[in-house]
């Protein structure tokens, strides 16, 4: 199965694996892409962060965070699960939380 694709336009698209069916795209960074995904390990949906570009200082930087941010447990906070290398493809899943959009709610 195919992990990344490019469509025409030279957007990074993640086609999901045997673990993650890919729902929809939630948001998009400098770095990564996060969808709402359904994680058939734990039986439920899940934010994936997926990297662009898993090259030099884009992956040291994407393991940093997950790293500095996997320990922090706060309500306010999304919840970070697993690290995942697939193939070339690095991930990371979180907590989904289901809300309107930052710049919506202000």
């Amino acid at each position: 199965m195919s992990i990344v694709s490019l469509s025409s336009a030279d957007e990074f698209d993640f086609a999901g694996n045997d673990r993650f069916e890919v729902r929809r795209r939630i948001g998009e960074g400098a770095f990564g892409v996060v969808y709402e995904a359904f994680d058939r390990e734990r039986n439920s949906a899940v934010a994936l962060k997926v990297l662009r570009r898993a090259q030099g200082d884009f992956l040291v930087r994407f393991k940093g965070e997950f790293r500095a941010l996997a320990d922090i447990a706060h309500p306010n906070l999304v919840s970070l699960y697993e690290l995942f290398c697939d193939h070339d493809s690095w991930f990371f899943t979180m907590e989904l939380v289901h809300g309107s959009e930052f710049l919506a709610h202000l």
